[in-house]
């Protein structure tokens, strides 16, 4: 039986995150508890670590409004709480209507309170669009998120010969 509900729109998230992760290049570790604020590690080729949060958030109206908090309940209290950006080092967010994912860093979601809209290129309505400051393909790469960009070249090598470890 198949539904329709949040959770498995978060499944449904998180498993396109991974895939489009993959494609990148970035392996991708899961946690085993559910109580953690992250919702997967991305680790890169020089095993540098990111905590990453993950968001399926849909298309509406041109534009992707990623909500600064996350709502869960019980059987007594609904709680909407705002991310806390210092147990997080990125959000992915996944948009089924353009099968993306956008990497927003903590840092950047500090900077606003409650959204953070993203609007893809596509649909821009003007013919200018400097004064939009979020645009969706800008966020498509995780690997500006990694500490020195990610890249290998600035990683240090060492090779022992064997009986020195």
């Amino acid at each position: 039986m198949i539904t329709n509900t949040t959770k498995d729109k978060g499944d449904y998230g998180l498993i396109s995150v991974m895939r489009i992760l993959a494609k990148q290049g970035i392996k991708t570790c899961l946690p085993v508890s559910e109580h953690l604020p992250f919702d997967l590690i991305a680790v890169n080729e020089k095993a540098q670590l990111l905590r990453v949060s993950v968001k399926h958030v849909k298309l509406y109206r041109d534009a992707i409004a990623v909500h600064l908090y996350s709502v869960y309940s019980n059987t007594k209290v609904t709680v909407a709480k705002r991310i806390d950006t210092s147990m997080i080092d990125c959000i992915a967010v996944y948009c089924p209507e353009l099968d993306s994912c956008f990497f927003i860093s903590a840092e950047q979601i500090s900077q606003h309170k409650k959204v953070f809209t993203l609007k893809p290129r596509a649909l821009l309505k003007r013919p200018s669009y400097s004064s939009v400051n979020n645009i969706a393909e800008d966020f498509q790469e995780i690997s500006p998120l990694f500490k020195d960009g990610g890249k290998l070249e600035n990683c240090i090598l060492t090779t022992f010969e064997s009986g020195q470890v």
